[in-house]
């Protein structure tokens, strides 16, 4: 279960759902959950300021999946008046 939170964005009552089949005894669904959150947003960058925000050549700027395709498309990188432009093929 740790692992499907750490690479997917399903809820975590879905990841839970999806192994529960594979569980003994080892946990309550209500004491999993938040442990599933807490693994979760470990992955998530930890930001201070817009300033330290670098989207550049990073997973965040990208589709994501199997074959990530560039989802930022612009930044002008003005910490005051930041502009940030996403889009994909589908949008």
């Amino acid at each position: 279960m740790k692992q499907d939170a750490k690479e997917n964005l399903n809820l975590p009552s879905r990841i839970y759902a999806k192994n529960v089949t594979n569980l003994s005894e080892e946990g309550h669904e209500n004491n999993l959950k938040p442990s599933l959150r807490r693994i979760r947003s470990n992955n998530y960058p930890k930001l201070k300021s817009i300033n330290e925000l670098n989207l550049d050549n990073s997973k965040w700027a990208t589709t994501g999946g199997k074959d990530p395709q560039q989802f930022l498309l612009y930044d002008n990188k003005n910490n005051k008046n930041r502009i940030l432009v996403f889009a994909s093929q589908l949008c």
